[in-house]
C-alpha cells in the first residue's frame, strides 16, 4: 500500500509580543496580542508605549487623541466566510468605545518590510478585519503612508506626503460611509474612490476588507483594487472590486511609505491587520473540510493558552523561535520546564488545547508541525505459507475461488503460473494445464462466486482504513470482478455498493498489477466486518478465459 504520511506546519499563531507568519512574504502582521487597556481616561490606550513587537512595525505604537482613546479590547474579531471557510486570527482587538472628536494611532514599518512591499512591479496586498458598532456611521483608514495622520476627521496627514490604503467614510465629500479605496500623491487629503458597500447599513456584522495595489514603473499608473472578502479560498478577480482607481506614484515615494496608520473618529473595531505579496498571505484560512490546523493563542494571566483544530490519526509539536531568521520547519520543540511539548495526540473531540504555558523572553514565534501517524497493518496476507484464512463462496453453478499454485492457460496461450511475487494465490480456477489435465484454469460458464476474508477488527481506527492487494485478469468483457466490505455477523454490504471494481486491462494478455489505497466506507470504522471479492462470470460462448487471482492483500488504518 502506499504509504499517505504528511507534514504540515502552520506558522499562523502569535507570539506574547510577535507573530510568526504562515508565508515569508508576509511583511506586516499586527493581531493586537497586547494587554488590554481598560477603559477610556485610564492613561492606558493603543500607543501608551507599551505596545511593541508585531511583525514588520519598528518601535511602539503612538495614538494622538481628541477626547476618546482606542483601546486594546480583551478578545479579538473573528470572521467566517460563506463558505464556512475560517480567517485564522489571534490576539485581542482594538475598539473606540465612545463617538467624540477623533483619535490617530501610527506606528513604523521596518525597513525590510517596506523594501518587500512597495517596489515598482510588485504587487502589495493589504487585509484587515472591521466593524461598525454603529451611532452615526463609521469614518476610518488603514493606510501605509510616508507621514503620520492628522488628529482630523477627514483623514487628513500632518504635512503633505504620500500614502495608499483603505478609507472608509466621508473624507472629501461626496457619498456617506462607504468602503472606498484612497491614495495621497504629495497632499494631506486622500484622494478616493467610492463603492456602494455602506458599513453602517451592516452594524456590528465582522467585515473582511484586503486592497491590493499593482505597483508600476513612473509613467504608468500604479493601481488599487478594493474589495470585500466574502470567499477566503481563492483570490478574487479584479473586476470584482468593490472600488478601484490609479495614479502614478514616484518609485522614490512609494520606498518612503514608512508609517502604518489608523484613523477614527467614530466607535468602530479593528483586529488582523496584514500586509503581503499575495492573497493567500494576507488571507490565510482553514478551509471548510480542511485538516489543516490554526494555533491560537489567548493570554491567561501571565502565561498562555494554546489550542488548535486536530484530527485523529495525526501528533503534533509545538515549535518556537526567538526570531524569523529560518524557515518554521527547522525550529526547535518548545520547552518551558513543563515540556517539551511534542507528539501530542489528537484529543478526539476536534480541538485540542495546552494551558498555562509559561512564556520566556520578550519576543518569541510559534509554529504548530502536524504529521499524521503510519498506518497500522490490521491485515496481510500473502498467501504463501497458507490460504489466509480467507474461504470461497460458490453462489452458482460454475467455478469457485481456489487457493494453491496457478497452472492455467489463455486461448491465446497466455499463462499464469504463480502469484504475484510468491508461488501461490487465491484465483477462481487454478487448473493443472502443465500436467496435461483436461483442467486448464480457465473458469465455467454460469460462474459467481465470492472470496471472503477473515474477521476485521477495526475497533479503534475511527480516520481511515484502506486496502491494496495484488491482482491478475483475463475476463470476459461482460464480467463483473467487485469488492465489498460486509458485516462480520449478517454479512450484509456496508456502505451504498462496491469499494472497488477490477477492469480487465488488457482482453488479450496478462500480468499482475496493484491496486492501493481503496477506502473503507466511513460506516465501517470502528467495526467488526469482513472483505469479499465477488466474481460473476459467463466465460464468453468458447468458455476460454482464465478468470481474477488475488494475492498480496493488506488491510490499514488509522
Amino acid at each position: 500500500m502506499k504509504n499517505k504520511k504528511f507534514e504540515v506546519v502552520s506558522a499562523a499563531a502569535i507570539a506574547w509580543m510577535a507573530v510568526s507568519p504562515a508565508n515569508a512574504e508576509l511583511f506586516i502582521y499586527e493581531p493586537f496580542a497586547y494587554d488590554s487597556t481598560g477603559t477610556d481616561g485610564d492613561g492606558f490606550y493603543l500607543g501608551d508605549g507599551s505596545q511593541s513587537g508585531a511583525l514588520g512595525l519598528d518601535g511602539s505604537w503612538s495614538q494622538v487623541i481628541n477626547n476618546i482613546e482606542m483601546e486594546v479590547l480583551e478578545g479579538g474579531l473573528d470572521f467566517t466566510d460563506t463558505e464556512g471557510n475560517v480567517l485564522t486570527v489571534a490576539g485581542n482587538s482594538i475598539l473606540r468605545s465612545s463617538r467624540s472628536g477623533t483619535a490617530v494611532m501610527a506606528s513604523a514599518v521596518t525597513a525590510d518590510a517596506i523594501s518587500g512591499l512597495t517596489g515598482d512591479n510588485t504587487t502589495m496586498w493589504m487585509s484587515f478585519l472591521f466593524v461598525d458598532n454603529g451611532y452615526s456611521g463609521p469614518d476610518s483608514s488603514v493606510t501605509l503612508a510616508s507621514e503620520s495622520l492628522a488628529s482630523s476627521n477627514n483623514h487628513s496627514l500632518a504635512t503633505a506626503g504620500y500614502g495608499v490604503g483603505i478609507v472608509i467614510g466621508e473624507p472629501s465629500g461626496g457619498v456617506v460611509a462607504t468602503v472606498d479605496t484612497g491614495y495621497y500623491l504629495n497632499t494631506t487629503s486622500p484622494t478616493v474612490a467610492h463603492s456602494d458597500l455602506y458599513p453602517n447599513e451592516m452594524e456590528t456584522t465582522v467585515l473582511l476588507l484586503a486592497a491590493k495595489i499593482n505597483w508600476k514603473p513612473d509613467g504608468t499608473p500604479d493601481e488599487i483594487y478594493v474589495f470585500n472578502i466574502t470567499d477566503m479560498s481563492a483570490e478574487p478577480d479584479e473586476a470584482d472590486a468593490i472600488a478601484s482607481d490609479s495614479f502614478d506614484m514616484p518609485l522614490s515615494a512609494q520606498l518612503a511609505l514608512d508609517t502604518l496608520n489608523i484613523g477614527e473618529t467614530q466607535v468602530d473595531g479593528f483586529d488582523e491587520i496584514r500586509f503581503g505579496t499575495s492573497f493567500a498571505d494576507v488571507v490565510p484560512a482553514t478551509l471548510a473540510g480542511s485538516s489543516v490546523p490554526t494555533l491560537v493563542i489567548t493570554r491567561n494571566g501571565g502565561n498562555y493558552d494554546f489550542s488548535w483544530n486536530s484530527s485523529s490519526g495525526v501528533q503534533y509539536d509545538l515549535l518556537s523561535s526567538t526570531d524569523l531568521d529560518t524557515a518554521p520547519s527547522t525550529w526547535a520543540v518548545y520547552d518551558d520546564g513543563n515540556g517539551p511539548y511534542e507528539a501530542i495526540a489528537a484529543s478526539g473531540t476536534g480541538t485540542n488545547t495546552l494551558s498555562a504555558i509559561v512564556g520566556s523572553g520578550d519576543v518569541r514565534f510559534f509554529a504548530l508541525r502536524a504529521t499524521e501517524l503510519p498506518a497500522a497493518t490490521i491485515l496481510s496476507a500473502d498467501f504463501e505459507a497458507d490460504n489466509g484464512d480467507f474461504t470461497s463462496i460458490n453462489n452458482g453453478t460454475g467455478s469457485e475461488w481456489e487457493w494453491g499454485t496457478p497452472d492455467s492457460v489463455g486461448w491465446l496461450s497466455q499463462v499464469v503460473d504463480s502469484g504475484s511475487s510468491s508461488s501461490n494465490c487465491w484465483g477462481t480456477s487454478l487448473g493443472d494445464y502443465s500436467n496435461d489435465s483436461a483442467e486448464n484454469g480457465q473458469y465455467l460458464v454460469d460462474t459467481s462466486t465470492s472470496l471472503r476474508s477473515p474477521v476485521i477488527d477495526l475497533t479503534g481506527y475511527t480516520t481511515e482504513v484502506t486496502l491494496s492487494f495484488d491482482e491478475n485478469m483475463d475476463v470476459y468483457s461482460e464480467d463483473t470482478a467487485e469488492v465489498y466490505v460486509i458485516d462480520s455477523i449478517t454479512d450484509t454490504v456496508i456502505g451504498s455498493g462496491p469499494i472497488h471494481t477490477s477492469v480487465d486491462p488488457n482482453s488479450l494478455g496478462t500480468g499482475w498489477t496493484t491496486v492501493t489505497d481503496v477506502a473503507f466506507p466511513a460506516e465501517a470504522l470502528g467495526q467488526a466486518v469482513r472483505i469479499e471479492f465477488r466474481f460473476t462470470g459467463s466465460g464468453g460462448s468458447s468458455n476460454d478465459f482464465m478468470g481474477w487471482y488475488i494475492d498480496n492483500v493488506v488491510v490499514e488504518g488509522r
